[in-house]
């Protein structure tokens, strides 16, 4: 078995971005962190120099786990070197605006994969299958927020939006509708405030939505069309991949091939204007009228829906990305890959593919089980 992120040391990242030019307006940092997510530093730092939301802008939101290098700007000087527990950043320069998601250029990788004792990169002879993996999909273990707003089941929805934390401490009296008691159990402010609304106004779950956290709207949305995007690709890929076999991602089962035939650039599903559907090859319309069906929706416009900022946004991603290799070198701890990729695909993603076509099982972590 191949296990990766078995230690933080083990699954280290760091940052490629185009950095904003030299000059006054914004502080410039380089961030290391260990055991956090960005997010969760990044609002750390908010209460630590009294900053509001949107002061402070990433590039690009780094893995919780292993150890990762990432740029952030702040309107604030924070200071020279900052050093906390699970993180430490040093500031680099003064610069005219704030790092953004368009800087990213990608990240580089460096994975000690325990218990591979050689691993042939070549088995992916058109590169790996671009899905989104686990991570994207963890917080959302009840259930997708965004298919149950856009089936208008509020109270579902939003009880999957709500933190794990106040979920474990609420069952009951959420299910009876005590929400002074969900009020005083709740474990975030937002939350709080969300109950204080539906204790004034009652069970009215669509505009108790607009009080959730900006955040977790966002991600509840982009998981849904990530969790529809890999159900799509896994579609082309069963159509047009060589050697097909299935891995796991967050309960589905998606098709991955040692080649691919072809590799569009698939949208997420959203509500597409004529031209932009018609621009879309004819297969590619069909794995997501196939999708569509397979989840509930009778027609694509069932899509089309802003309920409180709930947006689904449309983007477009590779279906197939080829690493860049740096580095492949075996030792007695195991075999370390160093390798690049471009924004927004997923090292683990590529290791699970690896290992299924080396008869490997992978774990990563404490036990998400990937290939198969």
């Amino acid at each position: 078995m191949w296990i990766v992120k078995s230690r933080p040391e083990d699954f280290i990242v760091v940052e490629d971005i185009n950095l904003p030019s030299d000059g006054a307006g914004y502080h410039l940092y380089f961030l290391k962190k260990s055991g956090r997510t960005t997010l969760a530093v990044v609002k750390e730092l908010y209460r630590r120099y009294e900053m509001k939301k949107g002061d402070i802008h990433f590039a690009g939101m780094k893995d919780r786990d292993g150890v990762t290098y990432q740029y952030i700007s702040s309107v604030k000087d924070m200071g020279r070197h900052v050093k906390a527990t699970t993180y430490e950043m040093w500031h680099i320069k003064d610069v005219t605006s704030h790092v953004d998601r368009k800087s990213l250029r990608g990240n580089y990788f460096s994975l000690l994969i325990r218990g591979a004792i050689s691993i042939d990169t070549a088995v992916l002879s058109s590169g790996f299958v671009n899905y989104f993996d686990y991570q994207r999909f963890a917080v959302f273990s009840e259930g997708m927020a965004a298919r149950l707003i856009l089936k208008r089941q509020y109270k579902e929805a939003l009880w999957t939006l709500l933190t794990p934390g106040t979920r474990s401490l609420i069952k009951e009296p959420f299910d009876v509708e005590d929400f002074r008691e969900c009020r005083k159990l709740s474990r975030t402010p937002w939350e709080r405030r969300l109950f204080d609304f539906l204790r004034r106004k009652g069970p009215k779950y669509k505009e108790a939505l607009r009080y959730v956290d900006g955040d977790q709207r966002a991600i509840s949305m982009l998981a849904y069309q990530s969790y529809l995007w890999n159900k799509t690709v896994s579609k082309l890929i069963e159509h047009y991949g060589e050697d097909i076999r299935y891995i796991d991602v967050a309960g589905q089962q998606l098709a991955v091939a040692r080649n691919v035939r072809v590799s569009y650039k698939v949208p997420f599903i959203t509500w597409f204007l004529a031209e932009e559907w018609w621009d879309l090859p004819e297969d590619v319309r069909q794995a997501i009228k196939e999708v569509l069906e397979e989840e509930g929706f009778a027609e694509l416009f069932e899509l089309k829906t802003k309920v409180h900022g709930y947006t689904l946004v449309l983007r477009y991603r590779n279906m197939i990305e080829q690493p860049n290799i740096i580095a492949n070198v075996a030792s007695k701890d195991g075999v370390k890959l160093v390798f690049f990729l471009p924004t927004g695909s997923y090292a683990t993603m590529y290791v699970k593919q690896l290992a299924v076509y080396h008869d490997e099982m992978v774990q990563v972590g404490d036990g998400e089980q990937g290939a198969q």
